[in-house]
């Protein structure tokens, strides 16, 4: 019986150390998808959910305390699939985000996610209720565990971006800046009466990668006019187009001339009114939390 709690306890302590690696390479990412399940100020608990995710795998792998981390891991999956369906169902998301950017495991169909998680779920109720805490943990379990605890704490924070909801009051230069008094015009011609999105961008920037989805949202005039990308680079080999397929328009400019008008990739741009009315940096929030915090509020600022 130990024997198939322990296959059990393994299989289970897989899928987290999976999620957990998958999400850590770009926590920024996955909090941007805590933001599109609708709960914009819990997206600053990403880096902690990550690293949550890791320790509890480790505890199931090196048998430690298993009866009660495999409650604690019961206990999460019905949160998480909560979540996601709460997301699913009422904000359209069909993309649980499970295993970061592992596209391939994480892009599943919404039922297949609720036949795994109910899978896990019985796994780890299977090992919580046949299996026993290890009272004693030898030094070479604790030696292990500090070291791949800060080392995924390290690459966590390295990876993290403040989410764009604790950014929102930070004022940035080109706030409110006339585009006439910006480098702009010598690249663009933009009409006075029309709204623009500018998505400024590197074709070898992995953030700017993540983003492209959330962008092609904007396309819509419910947003803007005019969706622009601005690329500080060439594309070799259109490769980037051959990934992302982007249906918006894409001007080539100078890198290095145009780093004196933003250095920072990817920024979001928001134009109205021939000035600049936005500056998001780092990273594209969803369109639904973008009209909810941003265009309703004329004067807010970014």
């Amino acid at each position: 019986m130990q024997k198939t709690v322990k296959i059990a306890a393994i299989f289970s302590a897989c899928v987290f150390l999976i999620s957990g690696f998958g999400k850590m390479l770009n926590v920024a990412a996955f909090g941007n998808l805590i933001v599109q399940y609708g709960f914009p100020y819990a997206s600053i608990l990403s880096p902690i959910i990550v690293l949550l995710e890791i320790v509890i795998a480790l505890f199931l792998i090196l048998s430690i305390y298993q009866k009660f981390i495999s409650l604690i891991a019961a206990i999460l999956i019905v949160i998480f699939t909560a979540l996601f369906a709460y997301a699913n169902t009422f904000h359209g998301i069909t993309d649980c985000g499970c295993f970061g950017n592992m596209n391939k495991l994480s892009e599943l169909p919404p039922y297949v996610v609720y036949l795994r998680n109910l899978i896990l779920f019985i796994l780890l109720l299977f090992v919580w209720r046949k299996s026993v805490n290890t009272i004693s943990i030898n030094t070479e379990k604790i030696a292990f565990l500090v070291t791949v605890g800060l080392i995924s704490a390290f690459i966590i924070g390295f990876t993290f971006e403040l989410p764009v909801s604790y950014k929102k009051n930070k004022i940035h230069p080109l706030y409110h800046m006339p585009v006439k008094e910006t480098i702009l015009p010598d690249f663009l011609t933009l009409s006075p009466d029309s709204t623009y999105t500018l998505f400024i961008f590197a074709y070898h920037c992995t953030s700017c990668w993540n983003a492209i989805e959330n962008l092609k949202a904007y396309n819509t005039p419910e947003i803007s006019d005019r969706l622009i990308a601005i690329a500080m680079d060439k594309d070799k080999n259109n490769a980037f187009r051959n990934s992302f397929h982007p249906d918006f328009e894409i001007l080539e400019v100078d890198g290095k001339r145009f780093s004196a008008f933003t250095d920072v990739v990817p920024t979001l741009i928001y134009i109205k009114n021939d000035s600049i009315q936005y500056v998001i940096v780092d990273i594209v929030p969803s369109v639904y939390f973008f009209k909810k915090n941003y265009l309703p509020h004329k004067d807010t600022l970014p």
